[in-house]
Formats: structure tokens, sequence, C-alpha cells
């Protein structure tokens, strides 16, 4: 009898076993757009531009037409159109918003900059650089820009509901509950603070508080899809499978064309031993976007849970090849690895996960158990 292949098997077991209810609560949080669902399609934080000659390039913006609009606003900067600071501050800010969606960042950061430097007290050119700081992984600017925001508009809800989410980017998490407190304070019948509170709770693992903020935020926001995805990722933690569907099954009727609802799930489809919905589940998001590393990622989830780990470790392998920092493919490819007695590979594959993710608790679960099966 093979002592070591026993005891290999049972330790992967026991490691998958305490495992399977860990949720996708912190790749939500950090797959999911900066509370951007907060605000108008196409503009997030602010509405279109008070000035007139700029409405064809905001148009061209909303319809996701970036070059396009980059190219309207520069016609009407160019043409001498803008007599005070105030319009030529308000159009800068409005082209580095394009630049910014159409990839040109350093130019992004010139016109806010500029604009600035016009209109030294104008918000929107705070909170636009804000974000650009904080997107390109620059909190302490992307603060001090907010702060900025903050001190000369401090009833606004909305500002410190987008420093708390940068706050938790930096791993502040007092600072990013304490700005969801605010928000809330400010707004208690808006959606967002409770929302944004209830995502800080998750990853904190405070299970109840999170469940209790996220159906705040439904119960004020009934179509917010967000909260229901949210939601049930705290469920399907918690083990309460059925309660997690019926979430996914309100987040995608709101919203049938997020690829993460349905391999989400996907999986506690899988869970509930329902392997045909499952992969039902897993060809619509593949229909929805067949480049998305996360539907690959969370179907190799769903065939580990009904054991198929040779298919499953194909499918962690494909999402590593769209996007080749997924941190917790990495895990869960390790966790395939360490059954498979393949100590080498588990402890390079978790290694790699913790680099790109110095937060993945499963990563760090695979660790502890290669470091017990060497005692």
């Amino acid at each position: 009898m093979n002592h070591n292949l026993i005891r290999v098997t049972t330790t992967y077991m026991a490691l998958l076993a305490s495992l399977l209810f860990i949720s996708d609560v912190q790749l939500a949080v950090s797959g999911e757009p900066a509370n951007d669902w907060l605000y108008p399609a196409g503009q997030p934080g602010s509405k279109g531009p008070a000035t007139e000659q700029l409405q064809p390039g905001y148009h061209a913006y909303t319809q996701g037409n970036f070059e396009l609009a980059v190219t309207r606003y520069t016609q009407v900067i160019d043409s001498g159109q803008l007599r005070t600071r105030k319009q030529r501050a308000e159009a800068l800010v409005f082209r580095g918003r394009a630049y910014s969606q159409a990839g040109r960042f350093t130019l992004a950061l010139q016109d806010f900059s500029e604009s600035i430097r016009l209109l030294p007290k104008y918000t929107k050119a705070y909170i636009s650089r804000g974000k650009l700081f904080r997107n390109q992984g620059d909190y302490k600017k992307a603060i001090a820009d907010f702060n900025r925001a903050i001190a000369r508009h401090p009833g606004q809800a909305r500002f410190y509901l987008i420093r708390s989410h940068t706050h938790w980017l930096e791993g502040d998490m007092d600072a990013a509950l304490a700005d969801a407190e605010t928000a809330i304070q400010l707004e208690p019948y808006a959606a967002g603070g409770y929302f944004m509170r209830g995502k800080f709770h998750a990853v904190l693992r405070h299970g109840k508080q999170a469940v209790k903020d996220f159906s705040k935020a439904i119960e004020l926001e009934p179509e917010l899809d967000h909260a229901y995805s949210q939601r049930a990722s705290i469920r399907n933690q918690g083990g309460d499978l059925h309660g997690a569907l019926n979430d996914f099954d309100s987040a995608i009727r709101i919203n049938p064309y997020r690829t993460d609802y349905f391999s989400k799930r996907g999986l506690i489809h899988a869970r509930l031993g329902n392997a045909a919905a499952a992969e039902a589940d897993y060809m619509r998001s593949r229909q929805l976007d067949p480049q998305d590393p996360v539907v690959y990622f969370h179907r190799g989830r769903a065939l580990q849970v009904l054991k198929e780990n040779d298919t499953a470790l194909e499918q962690y392998d494909h999402a590593i090849r769209l996007a080749p920092g997924y941190a917790n493919a990495y895990c869960w490819r390790a966790i395939i690895h360490r059954k498979n007695g393949d100590g080498k590979k588990a402890a390079a594959d978790a290694n790699r996960g913790l680099r790109e993710g110095p937060s993945t608790e499963v990563c760090r679960r695979v660790m502890r158990s290669l470091e017990h099966a060497g005692d």
C-alpha cells in the first residue's frame, strides 16, 4: 500500500473541503468597476458638459467612440470658441476623460492638470485626475485629489464612495469603511453607501453584516444587479446554496449580459449536483464572451466540484493563457497539482498566485498544506 499517496490524497481532500465554500468576494470586488454603477452610462461621476459646443464630443463619448470624442473636443478647444477659463477647463476635463478611455493616459493627465492650472478650485478636474491616478495604482496621489474635492464639497456622498474604494485598494480598510459610513450618513436613502460597505465587510469576512448591507441596497434599489451578485457570493460562502442561486437568478434577470453571473451560477449548480445546468450556464457565458478568462476559471471550479479534475486543469490553463496575471486561476490549479502529488508544480502555482494577488487566501492554504505534508 502506498502510504505516501494516501497521505497526499487525504490532505488534498481536507484542503478542498475547507475551500469549497470560500466565495469569490475578493475576485468580485477587484473585478468590478470602482462603483461606476452609481453614475450615468458613459460618464462616471458627472453630468454632460455645460458648454454647448462640447455636446458633439460628449455624444461620441457616450456612444463609446472615444477617439472621435477626442477629435470633436480638440476641434472646439483649438477653434477659439471658448471664451472663459471655466469653459476651457471644462473642455480639457472632458477631453481628458476621452483620452483616458482611449488608453492615452499621458495626454489625459496633461489635460486634467492643465484644467486645474486654469481653474485651481475645479472639483471635476480633481475627481477625474484622481480616478486616473487610482487606475494607474498611484493611490496616494489619487487620495490627495479626492481630498481636495471633498474639502470643497464635504456633503457629496459619492466623493466619499470614490475615495473609499481607493482606500481599499491601498489596503486601508478602516479608512474605506469610514468613508462608506460617511456616505451612508449623508445619503441614508441611497443604495451606494450600503453597497460599498457591504463589499468591504465581505472582504473582511463579516458575512452577516455584508448580507445586511447588500439587502438594504437591494431594498433601496431593487434593480441593482451587483448587489444580488455580491449577496449571492456571501450566501454561497455560508453554505446557503439555494439562496445564492436565487440571487444569481435575480442578477441575471436584471442584467443578462454579464458573463460572470452565468459562470458563477454554474458553479452553484455544480455544488448542488446539477451538472447539466452548470454546463448550460457555462455555454451561455462563453457565448457572451469567449475571451473572458473568468468564464474558464469558474468552469474549472465547477468541474473540480464534479471531480473532473483533468478537464478542470484544462480550463485553468486556458484562463491563464487569456490572463497571465490571474491569481485565483493559479491558486485553484495548484490544488489539482497538489492532489496529483506534484508538490513542485503546486508550490510554483501557489507562489505565482501570491505574487499576482498577495491576499489570495486559497494560495496561502495550499502553501500551508504543502508545508504540513513536508513535516
